[in-house]
């Protein structure tokens, strides 16, 4: 992905930066125009459910929530080797689990995989060392941006970082209260909410507040600085 290319798609056409792949002085361009993109039609809430397990080292399945979650949260609860809490989204493929509160890269063997009335779980000691206790709680209905569908507060996403300053990830069927984002290394997740003044957001680490993370929350999604994470 690179900046300055095609800026934004307008109500009767698209607009052009500099960059001469799409602007090269005096050179003929041509291009073409679809639409037909699901218009948004969220409705309806969230739906949550959580609850507990003991761990048994190898693999195991959570199964029977009553739906497909599209985001899982687990933390240990063992005091004497105590784990970071993590999380998997819908949109996570393959066999990847990301930290809230650790500045490393995704794993492997956490949460493997998002299933229709549950998830499944690997032999990482992070969400199933033998014998310890792991609470867990699991949203679903998620608004899907792909098919324009799904409940009207709550949505996971995902996009590709291009370092442009004040970019705008759109198309939200909502104004969010709370934005959280992980990206795919070794960087700690980052949040937002609407109590925030100013160009602030929240680390899950004990970091100070900082600026050019998260930058405001939109009506209809939010606004993202040119800070690594």
């Amino acid at each position: 992905n690179t900046i300055d290319v095609v800026q934004s798609l307008d109500a009767d056409g698209f607009t052009v930066g500099a960059n001469i792949a799409v602007n090269e002085n005096t050179s003929t361009i041509y291009w073409i125009a679809f639409a037909g993109a699901p218009s948004q039609d969220a409705s309806g809430t969230y739906t949550m459910a959580n609850g507990s397990y003991t761990g048994n080292g190898t693999t195991q399945s959570v199964s029977s929530i009553g739906f497909q979650p599209d985001l899982v949260i687990i933390k240990h609860v063992d005091q004497a080797t105590d784990q970071y809490a993590v999380f998997r989204t819908s949109l996570m493929h393959g066999d990847r689990t990301h930290y809230f509160a650790n500045a490393v890269a995704n794993f492997t063997g956490g949460i493997t995989s998002i299933d229709a009335g549950g998830f499944t779980l690997g032999s990482s000691a992070t969400v199933n060392t033998s014998g310890d206790t792991y609470y867990w709680t699991a949203f679903g209905n998620a608004y899907n941006p792909e098919t324009g569908t799904g409940a009207a507060d709550f949505t996971v996403g995902a996009y590709t970082g291009n370092n442009a300053d004040d970019r705008n990830i759109l198309r939200l069927p909502f104004q969010p209260d709370l934005v959280t984002i992980k990206v795919d290394n070794g960087s700690s997740s980052v949040f937002r909410t609407s109590a925030m003044s100013g160009d602030l957001s929240s680390f899950f680490i004990a970091n100070p507040e900082a600026a050019n993370y998260i930058q405001t929350l939109n009506s209809n999604g939010f606004q993202v600085g040119n800070a690594a994470h």
